[in-house]
């Protein structure tokens, strides 16, 4: 799932470890490193806009207010996620397309840098 600003995106787990959906409910950044099937990311859309550095570490701020308006967005939905079951089919197409589209841990990593924008 993701959420983000004018400036700032942040990039979170919606399945555990064990492919279960994850209620933002009380969970945090940390917890999230831990039991989400990916680590949070942060990226800084103005300097980045490609989405090539994580910032996470540099922005908790940042990162700990985004979390907070997408857990209350979460929260509000009449139907919760966690309810919502998804076939095997549903399960492995989600993983190809997240992968595909680049959402999987550390794809791009060795990238080079986006050049600066001038």
């Amino acid at each position: 799932m993701s959420v983000q600003d004018l400036r700032w995106k942040l990039v979170v787990p919606a399945i555990d470890t064990e492919n279960r959906s994850l209620s933002l409910a009380g969970e945090t950044l940390e917890s999230l490193r831990t039991r989400g099937v990916a680590s949070p990311r942060l990226y800084d859309l103005q300097k980045d806009p490609q989405e090539r550095e994580n910032v996470i570490d540099k922005a908790t701020v940042e990162a700990r207010r985004l979390l907070a308006a997408l857990a209350e967005w979460d929260a509000s939905m009449p139907i919760p996620r966690i309810e919502i079951l998804l076939s095997p089919r549903d399960v492995t197409e989600n993983k190809r397309r997240m992968a595909e589209l680049g959402y999987g841990d550390g794809v791009g990593k060795d990238l080079p840098k986006a050049p600066e924008q001038q």
